[in-house]
C-alpha cells in the first residue's frame, strides 16, 4: 500500500479518535467544573432534588389540607366542603385546593391515574381504594402516614381518620395509586436535555477534509470511514 494510500485511511480514523477524546474531555469537565459554573448533569441532579422536595412538600400539603376538613358532613355528590363532600369529591377538592391537580371525579376513574403501588410502599398523599358496593374502586381515601388514611365514610357520617387495620377495610381494600410520581415523568426529560447538552457543548469544530491523493491510475482515491 503506498504511502499516500495510508495516509487517506489514518486521517478520517485520526480524526475520529480526536472526537471522541474531546466528547470524554467535555462531559467530565461538565460533571466537575471545580472552578465553573456547574455542569449540565450537576445542574440535572440539582434539579431532580428540587422535583423531589417538591413533591414531598406537595404530599404534605395535600395531607395537612386533608386533615383540616375533618368533620365536613358527607353528601353524596359533594364537590366542596360547604356543600358536604362524598369520598371521591373529597379527594379531588383537596388535590385542587394543595396542588392545583384536577382529578378525576370518580373513584373508579381516579383509580386509573397515577401509578399502582402495594400496600407496604404507601406514602402519605396516596390514593387507597376499596370495593364497599360489590365492584372494584367504589370507595377512596388519602393516606396518611402510621397505616391511617382520611375519607368520607357514608350517609350521615362526616370526613374522618379509619385505620387500614380495621378489619372491615383489611377486606375492603382494593389497591393504591401515587399520584404525584404518576404524572408526566420530567425526570427523564431533565436528564436526556443535559446529556445532550454535554454533548452539544462537547461536538469537535468540522474538521477539513483533506482531499486523497491519486493514484497510480490517475482516479481518486476513496478513504474509509
Amino acid at each position: 500500500m503506498s504511502e499516500n494510500r495510508r495516509l487517506s485511511i489514518r486521517v478520517p480514523l485520526l480524526s475520529a479518535l480526536v472526537a471522541s477524546m474531546v466528547v470524554m474531555t467535555a462531559a467530565t469537565s461538565a460533571v466537575a467544573a471545580p472552578n465553573d459554573e456547574p455542569g449540565p448533569l450537576l445542574r440535572a441532579e440539582k434539579t431532580l432534588r428540587s422535583i423531589g422536595d417538591k413533591a414531598k412538600d406537595s404530599a404534605a400539603d395535600i395531607t395537612s389540607y386533608a386533615l383540616s376538613l375533618i368533620g365536613v358532613d358527607y353528601r353524596f355528590g359533594g364537590n366542596t366542603p360547604d356543600q358536604g363532600l362524598d369520598c371521591s369529591g373529597l379527594i379531588r377538592y383537596v388535590f385542587q385546593q394543595a396542588t392545583g391537580i384536577s382529578l378525576p371525579r370518580s373513584a373508579r376513574d381516579q383509580a386509573r391515574v397515577g401509578e399502582s403501588i402495594k400496600r407496604d410502599d404507601l406514602q402519605p398523599g396516596d390514593l387507597v381504594f376499596f370495593n364497599t358496593r360489590r365492584f372494584q374502586f367504589s370507595h377512596v381515601g388519602l393516606y396518611i402516614g402510621d397505616n391511617r388514611f382520611i375519607h368520607a365514610p357514608s350517609s350521615g357520617g362526616s370526613v374522618e381518620v379509619t385505620s387500614l387495620d380495621n378489619r372491615y377495610w383489611q377486606k375492603a381494600f382494593n389497591g393504591a395509586r401515587r399520584i404525584l410520581s404518576g404524572l408526566p415523568d420530567v425526570t427523564a426529560l431533565v436528564i436526556q436535555s443535559a446529556q445532550a447538552a454535554t454533548l452539544k457543548s462537547a461536538s469537535p469544530a468540522p474538521l477539513d477534509i483533506v482531499p486523497a491523493a491519486t493514484n497510480a491510475a490517475g482516479g481518486r482515491g476513496t478513504s474509509e470511514n
